[in-house]
């Protein structure tokens, strides 16, 4: 399908940029504090006199360096690792190398995506969402759900050896085709911040929702 082009930076012209699924995170590094070095104050050349005629030294406290603490904040767009999905009526069929994911309540078609959060080890986060973009729209409610397993890979996973889903993170009951859609993670990632996660969508209708995957790129 033909696509709005995106630039990728600004001051480049538009180009073919992936409509991959991508977890967007903004996030603050610790503070690392800096010692600012005490300022030495020069010591002015005096003439030769008779150390019996001199006052007895005055000390002057000087205070000690107060360290600066550096803070950066930034954003982190995350692809990722794997993505796929499985339908009832295919058990054995793999779809790891689709260019859309399919989420469906007919042949329980359900979409399995995978992200390494290593990156923000440490890190104050501020906001993390997920952006989708959509290929085929849809009116019915579409789930998002975690899934504790991470040890599936995207070119194995059938319906058959499909992991259990648990709880559900966010819902959303719409989605036109050729748009982005952006979901709110924050308190999810901020709780496995350092750790690979998984994620599945589910849906309770018959009318399929199709994400570009991370194989799909723009125009193609």
């Amino acid at each position: 399908k033909d696509l709005t082009c995106i630039p990728l930076n600004l001051g480049q012209n538009c180009t073919t940029a992936p409509i991959t699924p991508t977890l967007v995170a903004t996030a603050t590094v610790p503070p690392t504090n800096t010692v600012v070095p005490s300022v030495i104050t020069p010591t002015p050349l005096l003439p030769t006199i008779n150390p019996s005629n001199l006052p007895t030294p005055t000390k002057i406290a000087i205070p000690s360096a107060t360290p600066t603490p550096l803070i950066a904040t930034g954003s982190f767009s995350i692809k990722p690792i794997a993505d796929t999905f499985v339908r009832s009526d295919k058990i054995t069929t793999n779809y790891g190398k689709a260019k859309t994911l399919e989420v469906d309540n007919d042949n329980n078609k359900i979409i399995y995506m995978k992200f390494d959060l290593k990156v923000l080890k440490k890190m104050r986060i501020n906001s993390a969402k997920i952006r989708l973009y959509i290929v085929n729209g849809s009116d019915s409610k579409q789930s998002l759900k975690k899934v504790k397993n991470t040890n599936w890979t995207e070119t194995t996973l059938t319906y058959k050896k499909r992991p259990a889903t648990s709880d559900t993170i966010a819902s959303i009951t719409e989605g036109k085709i050729n748009t982005w859609k952006e979901i709110d993670l924050t308190k999810f990632v901020k709780e496995n911040a350092g750790n690979i996660v998984s994620l599945a969508f589910e849906s309770s209708g018959n009318n399929g929702l199709d994400f570009a995957s991370r194989d799909s790129f723009k125009n193609q």
